[in-house]
Order: structure tokens, then sequence, then C-alpha cells
């Protein structure tokens, strides 16, 4: 084990994921130098362990989520609603299309992020409240912008996020500030 690389990761202990992926991306660019162009038969990545995180202690109650939504802008805010009514996660949400929106429920793919394969199709019974949301999402500005390929059927349209999800330009700090508070 390469006592620098373990270090690294010691010494980057509050951002150690971006310290993980760093380590990987080095490692892959070690082994494509070995295996493609024949430039290295050393990687000093092989045999790092990385450290195991704890498991998160944080629970969000109503009142920290009603404030953090307060603070969301229009995208954060509609994705909060939809995530809190379905349970869906942020890639799901923004993968909902407009044919998913059905006048009793919403369809809501599950899938694997990495193989990008679709596991199943979960439904949503579109409460009002659910509804207010979606017809919310789908006329802010940012948020609903249906793209419709020639010759796809309207199905096809997707919802699309073209803003990112930072609460009032501050990103997530404001999770911290308002949890401070």
């Amino acid at each position: 084990r390469p006592p620098e690389m373990n270090q690294y990761l010691v010494d980057n202990g509050d951002r150690s994921n971006a310290a993980k992926k760093e380590i990987s991306l080095l490692g892959r660019v070690f082994r494509l130098a070995r295996t493609h162009w024949g430039l290295t038969t050393f990687n000093p990545v092989a045999g790092v362990e990385y450290p195991s995180q704890p498991p998160r202690d944080a629970y969000i109650d109503d009142a920290l989520f009603l404030r953090m939504r307060e603070a969301a802008g229009p995208v954060l805010r509609c994705t909060m609603d939809i995530a809190s009514q379905t349970g869906a996660r942020r890639g799901m949400i923004f993968d909902i299309r407009i044919g998913d929106i059905q006048t009793d429920h919403l369809v809501i793919r599950v899938s694997k992020k990495k193989t990008r394969t679709v596991l199943e199709e979960e439904r949503s019974v579109i409460t009002p409240d659910l509804r207010n949301v979606l017809d919310e999402a789908q006329h802010v500005a940012g948020i609903a912008v249906l793209v419709v390929v020639p010759g796809d059927d309207l199905d096809e349209g997707r919802i699309q996020c073209d803003t990112g999800f930072g609460i009032k330009g501050r990103g997530g700090r404001i999770a911290a500030e308002i949890g401070s508070n």
C-alpha cells in the first residue's frame, strides 16, 4: 500500500468523496499507461484502502424541510415537493416524461445509475397536492422545457432542467446554515 495515497485520503478527510474520485482517476490513468501504452509497470494507487464513511446521522424534520424550501429557488422547490410526495430521487424526477403524467397516477422509472437500465416503473397516485406541484413544475421558467424530437410521439418529450440546484446562489451551504440556526 503506498503510504502517500493513504495519507492523501487522511489529509483530505473533509472532502473524502472528492479525494476518492481523484485517487480513482489517478489509478485509471496509470492502468491505461500500463495496459495501452506500456509506459509504466507501477501503479501508485494499487492497494489503497479507502476509509469507510460513517452512516449519515442527519434527519431533516418538517421544520427544517420547510425552512430549506422557503430558501430554495423554483427548480429545487419543485424537486423537493415531488420527492417528498413520491419518494423519488432527483435523477428519477428529472427523468419524468410528459407522457408519464396521467390523470390518476405518475409513472416514475427506477433505474440503476451505472448501467442506465430500467429496473422497474413505479406508479404514484396523483393527489391534488402532487397535481399542483406537477403543474407548477411544467410552468416554472427553467424547469419545464418540452423537448420533442421530430418524428417522435409527444410522449417522448421530457421535462428537462436547464438550471442548477443552487439555493439562491449559495449551493448546498444553505442547508448547514439553516440547520445550525
